[in-house]
């Protein structure tokens, strides 16, 4: 699965500037599924070494939430799936999760 979806935020980001300005968040969410592909592959590696000590962490943006709030305002109806967010040990903080009646 991660080497399948690698190539998307790398195609958006080869996107012409002229495309990606006038579509304001489509960096910043491409640059999230980067973060989020590479923690999934540090977890995938983690479990390797020793799976009772791997933990997902998922990225967070500058103010602390999980970046997956951000990508979910970013694209509406375009939630990261929720085998993966069920990966991480914090409390997850986005639209997936509230839809499914998860969050406190």
């Amino acid at each position: 699965m991660l080497e399948a979806a690698r190539p998307i935020p790398v195609a958006v980001l080869d996107l012409d500037d002229d495309v990606l300005d006038g579509d304001q968040p489509a960096r910043a969410w491409a640059a999230d599924w980067g973060r989020v592909i590479d923690a999934l592959t540090a977890y995938r590696q983690a479990l390797d070494v020793d799976p009772a000590t791997a933990a997902f962490r998922m990225p967070a943006t500058a103010d602390g939430s999980t970046v997956t709030s951000r990508m979910d305002a970013a694209v509406e109806g375009c939630v990261l799936p929720a085998a993966i967010e069920a990966l991480a040990e914090g409390p997850p903080r986005s639209a997936a999760e509230a839809e499914r009646g998860a969050v406190d």
